[in-house]
């Protein structure tokens, strides 16, 4: 009877605690999740600016996020492209986390990649793969590369020049990172081969390569020498559930066929289980579509890439057969019906209305926090105990929620 009684009023207590604790606030738990795993030995308060730079009929969106200091400290240059249809103010917690920890941060996007992207006609028609293809095509990437170089020149131009707060850049420091398409182009210019052609930028030597949802079409076969030439650093971020909402990709596990390929030697591979590919944008702590997405402060104007469901085939096997999780782990592949998915994304409705805006799992978003920043510091500033950690701990930190790989 005593335990009875015992147990009604720990329910009773728990009860209570939910009720003052209020909603779950996904933002803390992750930053609870952050500071048990990977930390840097200092955390800065940041300054960010939003401007329009124009190179002859060019306009690109930049969005600048830097360790907010009064030594004349200089950091580490990470360059971050964002996906088709978002803004520069996409990726503010991949951004926002990579500044608190120590480094500048330029995000750049050409105004025709914007939200504009959705205005066109192939996308007023519905044909979002041919408009997918358009702007994956080489031939596109080459332009967003000459736009990539000019962005660099005019940072370089505007920290010499004093301009604050560009001059805490350290421009012959730079890191390359992108999602979606800007992976794409990032992977381009720093060793990817495509179409017979190699894209390089010409006034920049990158010290390592983030990619967030990478992209690789085409048969396995022809991976290793697409890929042969990638010899820095590089950490490829991807999900089991990473399926591709414009169906250039026909599975999830096909993203990791780069890092297969890639000759050996700080190569770092992280897979989340269940990772959908909205969460890689790093726009917000909930699907794409709910109120809560764009009410997180730098985070204004950020766009997202459609968001399909469906199932597809079975990936793995072959040459790259040692994929983590492929598809068999219950995620869908890319089958997705693509207008079915612009048109949530530019009506801005919730994936399900019945229950509102879903948070992403905070756990995704950490893992990805933190396995970044331990690559960068490790990587970039050199650091032993990020390499430790990355080794050694991370796994444990991780569970199984994501798996890391590295060779």
């Amino acid at each position: 009877m005593k335990r009875n009684v015992l147990a009604a009023a720990a329910i009773c207590i728990s009860l209570l605690g939910a009720c003052v604790s209020g909603p779950r606030d996904p933002e803390s738990e992750v930053q609870q999740l952050v500071d048990s795993g990977y930390v840097s030995e200092r955390r800065y308060p940041t300054k960010a600016l939003h401007e329009v730079w124009e190179r002859d009929d060019v306009k690109l969106d930049v969005s600048f996020i830097a360790p907010d200091v009064s030594d004349g400290a200089r950091f580490p240059l990470i360059v971050y492209l964002p996906g088709l249809g978002e803004s520069s103010a996409a990726g503010i917690l991949w951004r926002e986390g990579w500044a608190q920890s120590g480094y500048a941060v330029l995000a750049i996007q050409p105004y025709a990649l914007t939200e504009r992207v959705w205005a066109s006609r192939r996308a007023r028609e519905g044909d979002f793969r041919a408009l997918a293809k358009e702007h994956f095509s080489a031939e596109s990437a080459a332009a967003r590369v000459r736009d990539l170089d000019f962005a660099l020149r005019e940072l370089k131009r505007r920290a010499g020049a004093g301009d604050s707060p560009y001059g805490t850049a350290d421009t012959s420091n730079v890191v390359l990172s992108g999602f979606d398409i800007g992976a794409r182009t990032a992977s381009l210019v720093s060793g990817e081969s495509a179409d017979s052609r190699k894209l390089r930028m010409s006034d920049a030597t990158i010290r390592a390569l983030i990619v967030l949802s990478p992209f690789f079409e085409g048969a396995a076969a022809s991976a290793e020498e697409r890929f042969s030439d990638m010899a820095l650093p590089v950490l490829s971020i991807t999900g089991t559930a990473d399926a591709d909402p414009l169906s250039l990709l026909q599975a999830p596990s096909l993203r990791q066929v780069p890092w297969s390929a890639m000759p050996a030697g700080d190569k770092y591979l992280l897979v989340i289980r269940g990772g959908t590919h909205a969460v890689f944008a790093g726009n917000g702590f909930y699907e794409p579509g709910g109120a809560r997405e764009a009410s997180r402060p730098g985070n204004e104007g950020a766009g997202q890439n459609p968001q399909g469901r469906g199932r597809g085939r079975r990936g793995g096997g072959g040459q790259f057969g040692d994929l983590l999780f492929a598809e068999s782990d219950g995620a869908s592949a890319s089958g997705t019906d693509p207008g079915k998915g612009a048109d949530s994304r530019r009506n801005g409705k919730p994936g399900n209305a019945a229950t509102g805006p879903q948070p992403f799992s905070p756990r995704h978003i950490a893992a990805i926090r933190n396995v970044s920043t331990a690559f960068l510091d490790a990587t970039v500033k050199a650091k032993t105990d990020a390499r430790k950690w990355l080794a050694g701990d991370a796994t444990r930190w991780l569970g199984d929620a994501a798996v890391l790989k590295f060779r």
